[in-house]
């Protein structure tokens, strides 16, 4: 039987893997990232291109390339075997049997729905009304491909006997929603409508938005919905992000935008870092999406009440998450939304906008500017409670002085004013606000203690062998942990292109392994920029104080045990442990620096 994981490792590097997820820099031999894994200031993901493998210090996770891509879709092995099968371009010619999972069938429902709809919306006479609406709407027939969009006939059965055709039960036509069950029987979810397909990240097909095409009798609602199912929660999804992905990373920043046609005319328009909630608030978990790729949100929310909630809702959320938040101001008469927009003015001066995006304090204040009486006391009240919340947020308190003025000066009232308002002003986005999520441990390594003392003479010798080789009469005599000292002697007696292979470690201590890959990836950024003479006077130091604690916890351990024996008036046992105690006191001096 072939050996789909290592080919699969052999064809593909995982620092390309992971870069299709997060944002990633440079750190001397390997590279490191914010976690996506958990909330973070300071990037402690590190991925080690020699060792093919990560490790985050935050919430110590690690793995390959597979636990990766697990963690990070939420999905098994088998899935994750796939996926990088399918980007390696191998053939999983002997798990194609056990990679059909429900799931796998789930997904295969949704693109041959998709393709069906886009043959009716090309090919069918029904269609042909569809597809003139899609142009009269602004649309190219390039951008209508390039985003899937289809046309469900207005049948109750016509998507449902196809799909009974391609080997489908009615059980799964139901399950992947685009059936609903009624009286033992059931009926195609979507009929007579325009269809947008939503896809995952890696642009698989998992749920549709329809439109009811205008003239169709049985109108219903003017957009309907793929339920929740066991591919799709709405909330965790984000329209057109498996296109846009790579256009944020470039221009470090995503326009987020509310509607699936503001993401396609945005698109088409050059603006392709945009992407859309697609009929839902915004969430946490949708802001975790577009954090893998930026810290920066640019609003453009629709220019009506609801609009605004959103916005404001939004606002609170990206700031909870410590991004960078800005916002688009669309001008003109009747300019609801960016697909208005586009439509009335056109290609370059949607793009102007959306290269123009204003600091949200900048956004608010130009809006109060225009939308206040600020020469009355009710106008310079409502636009404290408009922009102190966010004023209040500032965690620099630099930032903080310079917007507090600017709003003194906006209101025209004495700054000390204006300060004091702001501390008591209610927080509106309070409600929308999430604490940070902390990291989950994993379990401590069973043999490494690793404490920070460990780690430093770990990582010294990762990086200087000959040294540790140099001083292994000293590490053979010093009273340390067994096992960092077995662990620092097989290190030192290593070669690097040994150390560099992804087995080295277990050979080491197999219980070890996991501690010891990971601190081989951050070990040069731990001692860079140490001078070459002080290198051994540093090792020395470490492996002393390493010595002089443990022998000091032992020397604890054994006066709570003699007051115990003398407790017990035991002369016998306090004698043996006096004995002992002298042992180890001596041994305090047995290292000069």
């Amino acid at each position: 039987m072939p050996d789909h994981v290592a080919d699969i490792k052999s064809r593909l590097d995982i620092v390309d893997v992971i870069t299709g997820y997060i944002q990633i820099q440079r750190s001397g031999v390997n590279f490191k990232a914010r976690c996506p894994f958990h909330n973070e200031k300071t990037p402690s993901f590190y991925i080690s291109p020699e060792r093919q493998s990560w490790h985050c210090f935050g919430c110590s996770k690690g793995g390959d390339m597979f636990s990766f891509v697990q963690d990070i879709e939420g999905v098994e092995f088998p899935e994750a075997l796939r996926m990088l099968a399918q980007k390696a371009g191998v053939t999983l010619e002997y798990t194609q049997h056990k990679l059909h999972s429900e799931k796998t069938r789930l997904l295969d429902i949704h693109e041959r729905g998709t393709k069906f709809f886009e043959a009716q919306l090309w090919n069918g006479n029904a269609g042909s009304r569809a597809l003139a609406y899609l142009r009269d709407r602004g649309l190219t027939d390039e951008t209508i491909r390039a985003f899937r969009i289809g046309y469900a006939p207005n049948d109750w059965h016509a998507l449902s006997t196809y799909l009974t055709s391609c080997g489908y039960t009615r059980q799964e036509i139901i399950a992947s929603g685009l059936a609903v069950p009624k009286e033992g029987r059931s009926y195609d979810r979507f009929r007579g409508r325009i269809t947008f397909p939503i896809a995952d990240v890696n642009g698989r097909m998992i749920a549709f938005t329809a439109r009811v095409l205008p003239g169709t009798d049985d109108v219903g609602a003017k957009y309907i919905n793929t339920p929740q199912t066991a591919l799709y929660d709405k909330g965790s999804v984000l329209f057109g992000l498996d296109k846009a992905r790579l256009a944020i990373r470039h221009e470090g920043s995503c326009v987020l935008v509310e509607g699936n046609m503001d993401v396609i005319m945005s698109h088409q328009a050059g603006a392709t870092n945009t992407v859309a909630t697609s009929g839902t608030a915004l969430t946490p978990q949708q802001l975790k999406l577009i954090h893998r790729y930026t810290q920066t949100i640019d609003f453009c929310f629709d220019a009506d009440q609801a609009g605004e909630q959103a916005l404001r809702r939004g606002i609170g959320l990206a700031l909870a998450q410590e991004f960078t938040v800005r916002a688009l101001r669309l001008s003109g008469e009747h300019m609801k939304d960016p697909a208005d927009y586009v439509r009335e003015h056109g290609n370059e001066a949607w793009l102007a906008i959306a290269k123009d995006a204003q600091p949200i304090m900048d956004f608010y204040i130009a809006r109060a500017e225009v939308a206040l009486p600020l020469a009355t006391a009710d106008g310079k009240k409502q636009a404290l409670a408009l922009l102190g919340p966010m004023i209040r947020r500032m965690t620099s308190r630099v930032e903080q002085d310079h917007w507090t003025k600017r709003v003194a000066q906006l209101v025209r009232s004495d700054e000390s004013a204006v300060r004091a308002d702001l501390a008591t002003v209610r927080d509106d986005l309070e409600e929308y606000a999430r604490p940070e999520v902390p990291a989950t441990p994993a379990a401590a390594p069973v043999a490494l203690r690793g404490s920070a003392l460990d780690d430093a003479l770990l990582t010294f010798a990762f990086v200087y062998p000959a040294i540790v080789a140099t001083e292994e009469p000293m590490v053979t005599k010093a009273t340390i942990d067994p096992v960092l000292r077995d662990a620092l002697l097989a290190i030192a007696r290593s070669t690097p292109e040994s150390l560099r292979a992804p087995e080295a470690f277990s050979l080491i201590d197999p219980e070890s392994r996991f501690s010891l890959d990971a601190l081989y990836m951050r070990a040069h950024e731990v001692w860079d920029g140490v001078s070459e003479r002080e290198l051994p006077l540093f090792f020395r130091a470490m492996l002393a104080r390493a010595h002089t604690e443990l022998v000091r916890s032992q020397l604890r351990d054994l006066e709570s045990a003699i007051r115990d024996a003398e407790a017990r008036t035991n002369a016998e046992e306090v004698q043996l442990l006096a004995g002992r105690a002298a042992s180890l006191t001596q041994q305090l001096a047995l290292f000069t620096v």
